[in-house]
């Protein structure tokens, strides 16, 4: 028996996807070609050139979701995650931590943050286990 084809997730929250997020997730398909590599989004629906560009792959896929449906399957149902989004305003990183962790409960696979540019294959976490990646920044000031 083959097995799937290792999730890649992405999340963004706006209106237009920028350049740098559109090369992240090219970066992640051209990295991992038999993966499949979705953006998800909630609250708004990105639309534009840059995701236009990015459906020619074939392994590329978008979800949008109305953010009550994204926490449907989490322990509790919906209701504790949006509440927890309540006392927290509802800003953007909030959204996007909470979405992250119920996308990774219920679909399984690898995050990125859209400024993520992927170099080489990330091993299946369903076969290597569980990891966390490090950041390293770029700078570009000498002290």
């Amino acid at each position: 028996m083959a097995s799937p084809r290792p999730r890649v997730h992405l999340i963004w929250i706006g209106d237009r996807l920028p350049w740098f997020a559109r090369l992240a997730i090219e970066s992640a398909i051209v990295a991992m070609p038999t993966s499949t590599v979705t953006l998800h989004s909630v609250v708004a629906h990105p639309d534009g050139r840059h995701v236009r560009a990015l459906e020619r792959f074939e392994q590329f896929e978008r979800r949008s979701w109305p953010l009550r449906s994204v926490f449907e399957h989490c322990p509790g149902g919906p209701d504790p995650w949006l509440d927890v989004l309540e006392r927290t305003n509802g800003t953007p990183a909030a959204v996007g931590n909470l979405v992250r962790l119920a996308l990774l409960d219920r679909f399984g696979g690898v995050y990125l943050d859209t400024d993520t540019i992927v170099v080489a294959p990330l091993d299946d976490p369903d076969h290597t286990g569980p990891y966390v990646g490090t950041e390293m920044v770029l700078s570009l000031i000498h002290i």
